[in-house]
């Protein structure tokens, strides 16, 4: 069981100059959320003349989640004195919200092995959720896999140099459910009585609920490889994989004659291949030094395959074009400045140039998805000392410059604008640059607003960053004795300590709707861990 309460107080007195009108004001906000997880299993082993090895695990899960907000707001309050919401003559506002979900589970797992050569696991899961339709709560999801130690093999025992060789295979269908808890439901809003029927309040539909609302389902097949060298001293694995991802919960079109703009239906198809690689090397194994490396790279592309009544193209919060990955960036293309005149221009759906796009006119412009990304690290261990260095890196994703429309807006905005687009902005007839002429106001008579989001604010978001660095001390035995402690380690650690890259935005690592949010800190953190 997990309990939060929180409580904001904001309160503005009237002291205060620009409150002073409203005679100082007050917002109060309660929220609080519960947790609840149950989950219980039994297992039972058995081995059968020595070798036959096997393993029955059966469980119940439940979870479930309420969250609840209340709020008011008030003004005019008699005293700065008095801060309480019931001090204030004029309440402005109030809410109540709520949202939850609950998910139960019946699972179960067989494993068997003989003589750890030939490895084979099957289990099953049992789902139900609150967020699907009363017709189609529960699904019935499973897997199955296979491995085969090729060096416990008779023919292999005189290969030395081999001490491991592991080849896996498995197949299974997960099911994923929505984020929103109400999407199988009908949704309504308040009507207030001065804008409801007849001066009475009442209630208005705002969202059609579906009752066959599903689950997604996603079906992986997966082959891998396990190795080891020379005692392990090289070790790794390699895996391929694909997965196919069916009855998209996706918002479908309703005609207009319907009261409602979409509902949530089970349509469309996704699928997605990949590869993982990892690597580990003891490069050094001394009496008092030790030194590993680990090393991993991944590959993964998908693409949608299907939608709904032949549409090849649906714009939401996440783009769905059919032959195209997921989260492409559909926008308008950035053509650069006139030379002649210096107003930005764009390119049209057939690129020709245009000073005036239209939804039209948008292009598959880059891929939010990396195309690879991975890490490298290494372990230096000396005596009671190690050292923990960890680099990771993504690789082709592209992003926008969000901030780069408030502060590379070219004159539209009142803000504060970067050095860049006084220097670089054009000035004067037959001037190439790709930064417009300043323009007081948002934009320019037929001309495309330059702050919305275009190629021009796109940018490669791929880096490598020294991610964490961790310095461990480990006091001897000698002296933990004498301090009756089992054990004793002085640590210092560091965190994003540099970035390799060329993305001008806040943060490489954090993309998408970055505007006014914060990049990853830089943190130093230093402690004592005592265990007793």
């Amino acid at each position: 069981l997990k309990f939060d309460d929180a409580k904001d107080y904001n309160y503005r007195p009237a002291t205060i100059p620009i409150y002073a009108a409203t005679g100082g004001s007050g917002i109060e906000i309660f929220r609080r959320n519960i947790d609840y997880n149950l989950n219980g299993t039994l297992n039972y082993n058995k081995t059968i003349a020595k070798d036959h090895n096997f393993s029955i695990l059966g469980g119940v899960e439940y979870r479930a989640t309420n969250n609840t907000v209340l709020s008011a707001a008030a003004q005019n309050f008699a005293s700065p004195l008095l801060t309480l919401l019931s001090s204030a003559s004029t309440f402005t506002s109030s809410t109540s919200t709520y949202t939850g979900f609950k998910i139960f589970s019946l699972l179960g797992n067989l494993r068997y092995d003989y003589k750890g050569k030939y490895l084979f696991s099957g289990n099953l899961r049992y789902d139900g959720s609150s967020r699907f339709g009363a017709n189609q709560k529960f699904g019935l999801f499973g897997g199955a896999s296979a491995a085969w130690r090729i060096t416990e093999e008779s023919f292999m025992k005189q290969v030395n140099w081999l001490s491991d060789l592991k080849l896996r295979a498995s197949y299974g269908v997960t099911g994923v459910q929505p984020i929103g808890d109400f999407q199988s439901l009908n949704q309504y809003q308040p009507v207030s009585a001065a804008a409801g029927y007849n001066g009475v309040g009442t209630l208005r539909q705002t969202a059609l609920g579906n009752t066959d609302l599903s689950w997604e389902r996603s079906a992986q097949i997966d082959l891998g490889l396990d190795f080891g060298f020379l005692k392990n001293r090289i070790y790794g694995s390699f895996d391929v994989y694909q997965k196919n991802n069916s009855q998209l919960i996706l918002n479908v079109n309703l005609p207009v004659s319907s009261g409602f703009t979409t509902i949530a239906q089970n349509v469309g198809k996704v699928e997605a291949q990949g590869y993982d690689f990892e690597i580990n090397t003891v490069n050094v194994d001394k009496k008092d030094f030790k030194w590993v490396t680990n090393f991993n790279v991944a590959y993964t592309r998908n693409k949608v395959t299907e939608l709904y009544n032949g549409l090849q193209f649906i714009n939401t919060t996440r783009n769905y074009q059919v032959g195209q990955p997921l989260n492409t960036l559909f926008y308008i293309k950035y053509a650069g400045v006139n030379a002649a005149d210096g107003r930005p221009m764009y390119y049209d759906v057939n690129n020709n140039i245009t000073y005036n796009p239209t939804n039209n006119d948008r292009q598959n412009i880059g891929d939010t998805n990396p195309s690879f990304f991975g890490g490298f690290g290494n372990t230096f261990a000396f005596k009671g000392i190690s050292l923990d260095v960890l680099f990771q890196s993504q690789y082709g994703n592209s992003a926008f410059l969000q901030t780069a429309q408030v502060l590379e807006a070219s004159g539209a905005y009142t803000d504060n604008q970067v050095i860049s687009q006084f220097n670089n902005r054009w000035t004067k007839p037959g001037q190439i640059t790709d930064t417009p002429r300043p323009y007081n106001g948002t934009n320019e008579t037929g001309v495309y607003d330059p702050t919305n989001l275009t190629s021009r604010y796109l940018q490669v978001a791929s880096y490598i960053r020294l991610k964490q660095v961790t310095l461990n001390y480990k006091l001897p035995a000698s002296i933990t004795t004498k301090l009756r402690l089992p054990s004793v380690n002085i640590y210092a650690q560091g965190l994003n300590l540099t970035t390799f890259t060329n993305f001008r935005d806040q943060d490489p690592e954090t993309t998408g709707n970055t505007l006014n949010s914060y990049p990853n800190p830089r943190t130093f953190t230093g402690g004592i861990v005592l265990d007793f």
